[in-house]
């Protein structure tokens, strides 16, 4: 069986519904005892919902990714709650270069 650690499909214009189809993916993966522990979904044209969805999932995982890439996504000031909640996981690397989060998305990132 193959032993996937690192998952790199920037560039690819998946949107949310094509992240949503790999959700199930990942938690298999997490269930395994050798789970994946780098996610790059950078550029892929995901909207706040669907990266609020995935870091959701993320967040369930048995054990927690070292990093996300998640830059290059026009994802505004509302995904900073959900990034805060995410960033207790335990992650250990977190790119959002370029995702639009603004002043107000700071501020919701450091809330929680």
């Amino acid at each position: 069986m193959l032993k996937l650690e690192i998952l790199d499909i920037c560039d690819n214009p998946l949107e949310d519904d094509g992240i949503m189809s790999l959700i199930p993916y990942f938690v298999e993966m997490s269930k395994k005892h050798s789970p994946f522990k780098d996610l790059k979904v950078e550029s892929c044209e995901l909207s706040c919902d669907g990266v609020s969805q995935l870091l959701f999932v993320l967040s369930t995982l048995t054990a927690p990714l070292n990093s996300l890439s998640i830059g290059g996504n026009d994802l505004g000031s509302k995904v900073g709650t959900p990034l805060g909640k995410f960033l207790g996981t335990g992650i250990q690397a977190l790119d959002i270069e370029d995702i639009k989060l603004g002043p107000s998305g700071f501020l919701e990132l450091w809330k929680k």
